[in-house]
Parts: C-alpha cells; sequence; structure tokens
C-alpha cells in the first residue's frame, strides 16, 4: 500500500529548485489603484468628504458671486452643519410669526422688527410729497391697521409709502398734460369757429361765468361747448339786463373793461379803483394783461 505524504518546506523547496535558506518572499502588493476613483466627483469632492482645491472654479455661472463665502468651508459636512446652524439662527432670529405662534413669540417677533403696540405710534409717512399733495394720517389708518395686523414693519409701509408719492406725482402730471392738450385743442377749435370775434366771446364767456360763480380757468372751460354755452347764457343775460336799462359794461373784457374801470364812474368798480384799492387795482392790472 503506498503511503501519502506531506511536502516539508524544505522538500518543496527541492522539487521547486528554490533555496531553503533564502528568507520568504514578500507578499505581493495590492494593485494600484485605477487613477479614476481618486479624482473629486463631478469636480467638486474628493473621496473622503473634503472639497477639491478648485472646486470653486467649477461652479456654475451664476453661483459664482458666491465664491467668497462658499471659500470657508472645507468639506461637505462643514458645508452642512453651517447650514443647519444658520437655518437654527433664522427661526430664532426672525421667528415670522404664524397660527401657531404664541402671543410671546409674536410680541418678540414684533419687538425685533420694530412694530409698534398701537395704532397712534404706527407712522409712515413719506419723506416727500409732490406739490398740492398733503399727507393724512387718518387717511392711512386702515392702511395702518391692516399692516398692524400682518406684521409688517413700518420701514417696509414708508418704503410703499414713498412709492405710492411717485404713482400719484405721476398721475397728477399724466392728467394735466392731457387736460392742457385738451384746453389747446378747443381754442384752436373756437378760433377757428368765431374768427376775429374769438377774443371778444371768450372775454364775454369769462365774464359770464364770473357772475355764475364758476373759475374760468377750471378744467371744464376745455370743453368748447361749455365756452359757447356761458357765451349763449352772457347772451341771455345781456337781452334782460338791457330790458332793465344794464350796459354791455357787464361783459367787457381784457383791457376794453380795464379802461372802462379806469375812465367810467359809472363802474362799480371805478370808485374803488381811484381810491387806491388793492383788489380793484389787482384787478385793472390783471385785465390789461389779458389785452
Amino acid at each position: 500500500m503506498e503511503t501519502s505524504t506531506i511536502d516539508t518546506p524544505a522538500e518543496e523547496s527541492l522539487l521547486t529548485g528554490a533555496d531553503p535558506s533564502a528568507a520568504p518572499a514578500a507578499p505581493s502588493q495590492p494593485p494600484a489603484a485605477d487613477a479614476s476613483t481618486t479624482q473629486p466627483a463631478a469636480g467638486f469632492v474628493n473621496p473622503d468628504g473634503t472639497f477639491s482645491d478648485k472646486w470653486l472654479d467649477a461652479l456654475p455661472e451664476d453661483a459664482k458671486e458666491y465664491k467668497d463665502t462658499l471659500a470657508k468651508y472645507k468639506s461637505v459636512p462643514d458645508m452642512a452643519k453651517a447650514l443647519a446652524n444658520a437655518n437654527q439662527l433664522i427661526g430664532k432670529k426672525l421667528g415670522v410669526p404664524n397660527e401657531k405662534s404664541s402671543p410671546e413669540e409674536i410680541a418678540a417677533y414684533r419687538k425685533a422688527a420694530g412694530i409698534p403696540d398701537t395704532l397712534e405710534d404706527y407712522k409712515f409717512a413719506p419723506d416727500a410729497l409732490p406739490e398740492g399733495m398733503e399727507w393724512s394720517d387718518e387717511f392711512a389708518k386702515p392702511f395702518a391697521e391692516v399692516a398692524h395686523r400682518h406684521n409688517i414693519p413700518p420701514a417696509a409701509m414708508k418704503a410703499l409709502a414713498n412709492q405710492f408719492t411717485v404713482y400719484e406725482k405721476f398721475k397728477v402730471e399724466a392728467i394735466q398734460g392731457a387736460y392742457e392738450k385738451q384746453r389747446t385743442e378747443a381754442v384752436q377749435t373756437l378760433q377757428k369757429e368765431w374768427g376775429g370775434e374769438f377774443a371778444k366771446n371768450i372775454g364775454i364767456a369769462k365774464q359770464a361765468a364770473k357772475m355764475a360763480g364758476v373759475d374760468a380757468n377750471s378744467h371744464g372751460f376745455s370743453d368748447p361747448e361749455v365756452v359757447r354755452g356761458f357765451v349763449r347764457l352772457a347772451g341771455m343775460m345781456g337781452e334782460d339786463r338791457v330790458g332793465r336799462g344794464a350796459t354791455s359794461v357787464d361783459f367787457l373784457a381784457g383791457k376794453a373793461r380795464a379802461n372802462d374801470i379806469m375812465k367810467n364812474p359809472e363802474n362799480p368798480w371805478h370808485k374803488r379803483y381811484q381810491e387806491g384799492d388793492r383788489e380793484a387795482a389787482a384787478l385793472v392790472t390783471s385785465l390789461l394783461r389779458q389785452g
């Protein structure tokens, strides 16, 4: 019967031809890692979680404006921790009230945002107002109530008020421009219609308006039909006055009326003018300027 044997190291070396006295061979080294496994993922992060040296250069264009802020973070864990802390800090500082907020939380937020406790202290008048425009706290009160109820800081309301005045100024200028255009067109229409009688009829219309207590410089006089109406009214008033002994002096205008005041003793303004009455003098000066 054959007996199986187990070769000793020495015997094995004899079989293989190796020197039994030689030192054992060093274990083989693992294969070199693939260079691609050491590259930062997507050019941002190293395998150990740190950012690559040039990770900021790999940011998209619209994010590079934050480069200085992001540069202080050296790894993904650092950035995650900073973000978590920032969110907690925002919640503590702002504490924007909601339906679940306690009265204490709402009060703390109001104090931090500078929101007054009462509407009387809720002031947000604009820095400047367009000419002819006045600020009214009474008018602003409903807006203050809404802002106070929704915890809007006075500074934000003041910014809105300033913007509102800009809008109002633009609106007034637009309306005034439209009015001036309409008035110019009315003058052109009546000049064409009345020809040489234009100045006379305008004077009559103004005098009739004055007797009726209407300002001839109001927007209504930019409508040709309104001016025609006062001329017709003056005609009817003139006929009635003539029947009662009135004269055409009632409907004089411009330089003609000024001269009548200065020279006609029957004119009701004549005596006052001669006595140096300021109102009479101002009237004469104004009429002379009208021509």
